[in-house]
């Protein structure tokens, strides 16, 4: 062990020679071995400690120096002067620091040449986009040595022969870059004497296309370079190094950024005049051939298709047209055939486009400018429609020129022979573009692949479609020409079809209505009534039939071609309706031979009906004659009215005028004189009922009475329209006496009969034996009987309000259960009936009737009997002079009337006598004379209507049974307007249901 002092010495000398990890190596030997030297050696440790953290400052200092930030720049002088502070800091730096120290330098050339890297990439940027291209593409060539220093001191690099073909891929890359200096600037003043507008704008293209390929070519060769050298780097990179900045940097120069937005580098240097100038020339090439493309399909709408053009739709167009490049003419095919021309010369512009994109697809270049590939292809496609359909336009021009000369001529045949001539030469146009379109069709399907690769077609697309509507209209339009021609031609053999088919329709129809009957009047001014004519109606039927038969025959021969045309012919909408016009016509014969043979079996029937109706007439009428003869009245009638009957129906079925000469003038003679005798037997009738219904009524046998009363009436209006007043007079009595004596007595055949007589009898035994127990003088019971007798007596009250019996017993009671206060009940009753003689004196009958059975000698009581007597028409009240004396007199103008034979004033003298017999019912003068007057007259009644109101009644009748009352309502009142058909029993029947049902 040496001296400790000595070796504190030697390691203050270490430290201030600065060489720390000797010194510390000794410092702690000696705090090991010397642990009194601890707080020496610690001081000098401190000095180490401080020294090492100055380092450590230092250090970072650099780091933070070498990281540089967005937008900022290295400081390469500062960079170098830490390195050497950190040298002299530390004498002996082991190895670590060493290699830190070298990877620093290293790290500072590096970022000084990528500094110098970016600042070439950004400022050729602006190069680039200010078009100055040259220079942009010398500025990258300055930088073709960035990194090459450090890319040549790695061993693993450092190899003659790598470096020979690295040198190699610079050398023809700047060789290129100095064939661009000669290209570009042939291609910029080509450019600058470039005018879309000038005439000769066309014919240049092809100079452009071959300065596009030398470009293009070019710009491949750069590329291929570029792609060279990274192979190169990608060859000696080992699985440690993650770049070579040397190849890397040399890439992008050359081939440009991969993320950037739009190409740079010397490709993108090249690539950019060369897409511009692609994209100005094919978009003055597509705005070339759509303006004389559009200007020349406006004029071929404008020569075939005027109608589809607008006037301010043509002015547009041939305004956009550059004067220079077109050409008037008057037909469409001079600017189709320039279109041909442009399409030939611009092809090639457009062929460049695509070739590029298939050059940077074969370069694995991402696309940055330009049109995209499915873009490009779709202009290119879009340029070649244009060129195609001219050329089909050119021949689609002349076929409808010839088109139209067939027109021209159709207008004027007539003849089916001429036609069919004209149509053989339209077959011939139609052929040729029947081809055209399939040639169109199959143009138009290479579209498919390349829609389905993601091209866009549509514009393309839209001029093949719209040539193809172009020629698919004008085929529609040729085969609608030739459908017009088979449409003539069915037309004029239609024509007589259908001259026949009207005039056998009318003859048919004329038929139908006269055996279905015409509404005419048979005199001016007179209704109309119902007409047939069967045997007219055959006549009409034979001739029709006739004519059909040779009018289906060549219906038949007309259907029989057009079914066998051309399918586009037979789906013709006009070819369509020829054959349905013929297969109705088909049907209508059938349907007019269904008619004949209707109208035949219905005339046919209604001459037989018609014979049977006349028939059944002629034996009905004789008939009515033998039982006239007979004095059988009634029987004559209805023989009367059924030979009427049966004559109106033979009228239904067929007009005769002999028939209604019966049924106007022989029938209704025949009618009067049955009436006329009938009327003598009921007026003689009549008056025997009367005198008897008489008789019953002041024996107060009302309800017999009212019987034979009524039956009088019904007699009586056997021959008569209105009631016998006379009739209605006593009728009127009847009832009142009916209703004044209706339900005192419980009538035998009333259903209750039984049951209320039953009930009656038990509360007469009840009261009865009430009286027995009231005279032994048990109260209590009798009361008890009593109140039974009275709860029987109501229950009889509430079916029969008015029977005597019941109201009798129940005062009966009264007077056991109420003997005070009797006399005042009976009085009160008594009073309020009396009150009721005026008002209600048939109800006031009834009471007083009850009030006889209790009490007979009331005072007054028999005096308000005998009024209420008269008051219910029960008895005739006694004669009054003056009623006498006006009967007198009305009889006697009667008489008057009669004597004088004044027939007119009939009507008057009868309405005298019944009032007369009104006032005095007993006056028999007045009743002979009436019954005198009433006989000679004879009756109202009419047996049977003028034929033609007989018809119009069966209308009527009809017409309710079907509900339509009215209709029916109408005739019949227009009926009633002839004061004739008033007496008339069916008619009157008729009208009272109808108001009924109204």
């Amino acid at each position: 062990m040496g001296n400790k002092d000595d070796e504190l010495k030697e390691a203050e000398l270490l430290i201030e020679e600065r060489r720390y990890n000797q010194a510390i190596e000794l410092l702690t030997e000696v705090m090991r071995d010397s642990p009194r030297y601890f707080d020496e050696a610690e001081k000098l440790l401190a000095k180490i400690r401080e020294a090492r953290e100055l380092y450590n400052r230092t250090y970072r200092e650099l780091l933070e120096t070498l990281d540089i930030r967005e937008g900022e720049e290295l400081d390469e002088q500062e960079a170098y002067e830490i390195i050497r502070r950190l040298e002299e800091l530390d004498a002996e730096p082991n190895s670590a620091s060493i290699e830190a120290f070298a990877q620093a330098r290293r790290s500072i050339i590096f970022t000084v040449n990528d500094q110098r890297f970016q600042q070439i990439m950004n400022q050729a940027d602006t190069l680039l986009a200010d078009q100055r291209y040259i220079e942009a593409i010398e500025l990258y060539l300055s930088g073709f040595d960035l990194h090459r220093e450090l890319f040549e001191e790695e061993e693993d690099f450092n190899s003659p022969q790598l470096l020979r073909q690295i040198d190699s891929r610079i050398e023809t890359i700047q060789g290129l870059s100095e064939s661009f200096r000669s290209l570009y600037p042939r291609l910029d003043s080509s450019l600058r004497d470039y005018s879309a507008s000038a005439g000769d704008a066309p014919r240049r293209w092809d100079d452009f296309s071959q300065l596009f390929s030398e470009l293009l070519d070019l710009w491949r060769q750069v590329v291929e370079q570029a792609n060279s050298i990274d192979s190169i780097r990608l060859s000696i990179m080992d699985a440690d190094t993650t770049d070579i900045p040397f190849l890397s940097t040399l890439r992008v120069l050359t081939r440009g950024r991969p993320a950037s937005e739009r190409p740079n580098g010397i490709a993108g240097a090249v690539e950019r005049p060369l897409v511009a100038a692609m994209e100005r020339l094919g978009s003055d090439a597509l705005a070339w051939i759509e303006q004389e493309y559009q200007s020349s399909v406006l004029r071929f709408t404008q020569r075939f298709r005027p109608l589809e053009t607008a006037p301010e739709q043509e002015e547009t167009v041939v305004e956009d047209v550059p004067e220079s490049g077109r050409v008037p003419a008057v037909e469409p095919e001079a600017g189709f055939e320039t279109v041909i021309a442009l399409a030939e010369q611009g092809g090639s512009l457009f062929e460049r486009q695509i070739a590029l994109h298939n050059r940077r697809e074969e370069l694995d270049m991402e696309h940055k400018v330009g049109p995209r590939a499915r873009q490009s292809q779709a202009s290119s496609l879009y340029y070649q429609a244009h060129g195609f359909a001219a050329e089909v336009y050119i021949d689609l021009a002349q076929e409808l020129r010839e088109m139209e000369g067939l027109e021209e001529i159709y207008g004027n045949l007539r003849k089916v022979e001429s036609i069919q001539e004209n149509r053989l030469e339209l077959e011939r146009n139609l052929s040729i573009l029947q081809n055209q379109v399939q040639l169109v069709e199959e143009y138009r399907e290479q579209y498919d692949g390349y829609a389905q690769s993601g091209v866009e077609v549509e514009r393309a697309q839209g001029i093949v479609n719209e040539l193809l509507r172009q020629l698919r209209v004008s085929l529609a339009e040729g085969r609608d020409f030739e459908g017009r021609m088979v449409d003539k031609i069915a037309d004029i053999r239609y024509r007589s079809v259908r001259a026949t088919l009207e005039s056998s329709s009318e003859s048919i129809d004329r038929a139908s209505r006269l055996v279905e009957g015409v509404q005419e009047p048979l005199e001016e001014g007179g209704e109309p009534v119902l007409i047939r004519d069967p045997n007219g109606a055959i006549d009409l039927i034979r001739e029709a039939e006739n004519g059909l038969a040779a009018a289906r025959e060549t219906v038949s021969g007309v259907l029989e071609d057009l079914t066998g045309e051309k399918p586009y012919i037979r789906s013709q909408e006009r070819i369509a309706e020829r054959v349905e016009e013929g297969r109705i016509f088909l049907e209508r014969f059938e349907a007019l031979n269904t008619s004949i043979a209707e109208i035949n079996a219905e005339a046919v029937e209604l001459n037989r009906q018609a014979d049977i109706a006349l028939a059944e007439g002629d034996i009905r009428l004789g008939q009515a004659e033998n039982e006239l003869a007979a004095e059988s009245f009634e029987a004559a009638r209805e023989r009367l009215e059924q030979a009427g009957e049966a004559y109106s129906a033979s009228l239904l079925y067929r007009e005769d005028p002999e028939v209604r000469r019966i049924i106007d003038e022989e029938i209704p003679e025949i009618g009067e004189e049955i009436i006329f005798q009938q009327n003598q037997l009921v007026v003689r009738e009549v008056r025997e009922m009367i005198n008897r219904g008489r008789e019953l009524f002041l024996q107060e046998r009302f309800i017999e009475a009212e019987q034979v009363l009524s039956r009088a009436q019904s007699r009586w209006l056997l021959t008569h329209t209105e009631d016998n007043q006379e009739v209605v007079f006593w009728l009127n009595r009847v009832e009142r006496a009916l209703e004044a004596t209706s339900g005192i007595t419980i009538e035998e055949d009333d259903p209750l009969y039984p049951e209320m007589m039953q009930i009656l009898n038990l509360a007469k035994e009840d009261f009865r034996r009430g009286v027995e127990l009231f005279e032994q003088g048990d109260r209590q019971r009798a009361l008890e009987r009593f109140a039974a007798a009275e709860k029987k007596t109501e229950y009889i009250k509430e079916p029969f309000p008015n029977n005597q019996e019941a109201g009798a017993l129940y005062l009966r009671i009264l007077q056991y259960t109420q003997p005070d206060q009797f006399e005042s009940i009976y009085r009160e009753r008594f009073r309020t009936a009396a009150n009721k003689l005026e008002s209600q004196p048939e109800e006031a009958y009834r009471e007083l009737q009850v009030l006889r059975q209790i009490d007979d000698d009331f005072p007054g009581l028999q005096d308000a009997i005998y009024k209420a007597e008269i008051a219910t028409g029960i008895r005739q009240p006694p004669p009054d002079p003056e009623k006498l004396a006006r009967a007198r007199s009305l009889y006697a103008q009667a008489e008057s009337i009669v004597n004088r034979d004044v027939r007119a004033q009939f009507p008057v003298a009868l309405t005298y006598l019944n009032e007369a017999i009104n006032l005095d019912p007993n006056y028999q003068e007045a009743m002979v004379l009436k019954d005198r007057l009433q006989a000679g007259q004879g009756g109202q009644i009419s047996v049977v209507l003028s034929s033609s109101d007989q018809q119009q009644l069966r209308r009527a009748q009809d017409m309710y049974i079907d509900g339509r009352y009215y209709e029916a309502q109408a005739i019949v009142e227009q009926l009633w307007q002839n004061p004739e058909n008033r007496s008339n029993p069916k008619l009157l029947d008729l009208r009272r249901r109808i108001e009924s049902r109204l």
